[in-house]
């Protein structure tokens, strides 16, 4: 038990209960801290990351340094298979709650607009979106044609009671002050107004592994859910649960990611709404899933203890949540890396430690004891293929 830098964002308890402390590597750029420290509320059982930064600060990088705008894989708001399917699932729970077509909803973090781009298929006419980045905005905007304002989830740019429906889909869990960011939804929504949300189910990490730690490498995610907090939260704020239960995301194939979603209605808010006593499977589950994690790393880390050892320059490919685990946790560091790599110009545009990331052409020039690490869980498959086109004669190497 130790005092924490972050009051628990669901009940305001400062006593926790320590779960993981690791450090990641990240891009030079990025704001965030390399560690992670994951905590559970001891008063509550809500997990979270005992982060030090204040909101303002979390409000800058997705200002100014978050990849959404790039539409990087499923999640950004974008277009991808997986995030069809994923917003046939929320639209399918959202809808038999919805009086009519013309109903207002507001996306609140709607990145790329693509669930607003969903619900207008649908026949959907009264549409809008929230974020932060002014590239996405201005892409709802003049690209989707939809209308979209920049504002947070603190200070959402509409008045009293005047929408219909809220959607927090992959935002709560990037949300310093919770529970302020609630009670700006309950501000703006009309008496018996919807609330859905979607966040990550963290019971079900340990159910749904797709690479070692990959779940809290995700330093931004800095609150952990189950049903039965995301419910209390909702609850406290002057929500009533309708529904709330779990669902899957396919990030890639074979790839998916437990969800929770809940519809909430707004209510009078109470007088004083009730405190969340403690519940422990939040808790357990996570520490189970810690455990199980540091298992499944320690082959990966002989193995790259080998690479080291033996000197061979090597191509770290795939510059994401698996590299940057296995960059320090694993000692990917100490390898002879000469390049790292990356498909995606946006990536291109960083560095880490000063080195900067290439394009897959630089393989072309690899020498032949060369090793390619690939690193990423969703697309090994295509690295390993491009590099059998290319005839790369280095080894190559699978991590993920």
């Amino acid at each position: 038990m130790k005092c924490s830098h972050r009051p628990c964002p669901l009940c305001g308890g400062e006593r926790v209960m320590p779960l993981a402390d690791l450090e990641f590597g990240d891009f030079d750029a990025s704001t965030f801290d390399h560690r992670v420290v994951l905590v559970a509320c001891r008063l509550c059982g809500q997990a979270f990351n005992d982060v030090s930064l204040n909101q303002e600060a979390l409000e800058q990088y997705y200002r100014d340094e978050a990849l959404y705008a790039a539409e990087m894989g499923v999640g950004s708001g974008g277009t991808s298979p997986g995030d069809q399917k994923r917003y046939a699932g929320a639209a399918e729970v959202l809808t038999p709650f919805l009086p009519s077509k013309d109903a207002a909803i507001v996306d609140v973090g709607c990145a790329k607009g693509g669930f607003l781009a969903f619900l207008r298929k649908l026949g959907f006419t009264n549409l809008a979106g929230v974020d932060l980045n002014q590239d996405c905005v201005t892409f709802v905007q003049n690209t989707l044609e939809i209308p979209a304002n920049v504002g947070t989830v603190h200070q959402l740019p509409y008045d009293d009671c005047t929408t219909t429906v809220l959607v927090y889909s992959h935002v709560l869990e990037h949300v310093d002050n919770l529970r302020a960011a609630l009670r700006e939804a309950w501000r703006i929504l009309q008496d018996d107004g919807l609330l859905l949300v979607e966040v990550p189910d963290a019971s079900r990490y340990a159910d749904y592994p797709v690479f070692d730690f990959y779940w809290l490498s995700q330093k931004e995610h800095i609150n952990h859910f189950d049903a039965i907090h995301l419910t209390w939260l909702a609850q406290a704020a002057g929500f009533h649960p309708l529904q709330v239960g779990p669902m899957l995301m396919e990030m890639a194939p074979g790839v998916e990611n437990p969800l929770i979603y809940g519809v909430f209605q707004k209510r009078p808010r109470p007088e004083a709404a009730p405190g969340p006593h403690f519940d422990p499977g939040l808790y357990q589950e996570l520490q189970s899933y810690v455990q199980a994690e540091a298992r499944r790393l320690a082959p990966r880390r002989r193995l790259l203890a080998e690479l080291a050892a033996s000197g061979r320059p090597a191509y770290a490919w795939g510059i994401g949540l698996e590299f940057f685990c296995l960059y320090v946790q694993a000692g990917l560091k100490n390898c002879n890396l000469r390049y790292l790599v990356d498909k995606n110009p946006a990536k291109q545009k960083q560095t880490v430690d000063g080195t900067q990331i290439h394009s897959p052409e630089c393989f072309a020039e690899a020498p032949t004891e060369s090793t390619a690490i690939l690193t990423s869980a969703m697309h090994g498959q295509a690295m390993a293929s491009y590099l059998r086109d290319i005839d790369f004669q280095g080894e190559v190497l699978a991590l993920a």
